[in-house]
């Protein structure tokens, strides 16, 4: 290697290491960037399929034109009475009509939509997309234009929802790393996910996500950072057994 000794083969070689080190720097977080936008497309399109889905349910007289008495008698329901349930992504739906000059929220129901389940704040990893859609509300034989306002939650209690549902329904093996979310007894030990009957929650919240009909386990209690996650079928016990290792 050719030595360094002129001022001004030094400051050219200080200006070549910035400039790498700024590049380096810029890849890096361009990466990240494409991450979030790429996480963020995937609730966009889960919105869409959700809004789809709803249209064409029983809760419509016609595509995207929703029922008025339907709706009155699925007001407030938590996730797991929806017509449509999404494996990974939890997700609540409003309806707004227009009474006047002024948009009034009529309906809700889904994830959050009373405070037996309350979603968190948003943690490490995790993105919400909320999108509207112009639809039609049928109330005593008249068709009045409306907005369904459906929010996504890609958390990762509903990716651990979805891996212990895909291991209970197809016998897979599912694997998934989280972050440390909530410290356990020792600093460098974390506490994720807890069973509270048919609930699976985050530990010690009503942030949870219902699993009726899904006989499953979880044998962890703590975790350390980087130790991996998984769900499988345990054909002796009939159940999902979770729990994280190395």
């Amino acid at each position: 290697m050719q030595e360094i000794t002129s001022p001004i083969d030094i400051i050219m070689y200080i200006m070549r290491t910035i400039i790498f080190v700024a590049a380096a720097l810029l890849i890096i977080s361009m990466f990240f960037s494409f991450n979030a936008l790429v996480k963020s497309g995937d609730t966009e399109r889960a919105a869409f399929e959700i809004a789809d889905d709803l249209s064409k349910s029983e809760l419509t007289v016609d595509r995207w034109i929703f029922d008025a008495a339907k709706l009155d008698s699925i007001q407030n329901i938590e996730e797991q009475q929806i017509p449509f349930r999404n494996c990974k992504y939890v997700y609540n739906a409003r309806f707004e009509v227009q009474e006047g000059a002024e948009w009034r929220e009529r309906w809700k129901f889904g994830y959050g939509a009373t405070e037996a389940v309350a979603p968190g704040d948003i943690l490490e990893g995790e993105t919400v997309s909320t999108q509207n859609y112009i639809i039609g509300i049928y109330e005593n034989g008249v068709i009045r234009q409306g907005v369904m306002i459906i929010t996504v939650y890609d958390t990762h209690i509903g990716t651990l929802s979805c891996m212990i549902e895909n291991a209970w329904l197809h016998h897979e093996n599912k694997t998934a790393v989280f972050p440390c979310l909530h410290f356990g007894s020792f600093p460098w030990q974390c506490v994720f996910a807890e069973k509270a009957g048919d609930f699976l929650c985050y530990a010690g919240t009503v942030n949870c996500r219902e699993m009726r009909g899904i006989n499953f386990t979880i044998t962890t209690v703590e975790y350390n950072e980087g130790d991996v996650w998984s769900a499988y079928y345990d054909n002796s016990s009939q159940q999902v057994i979770v729990r994280a290792q190395k």
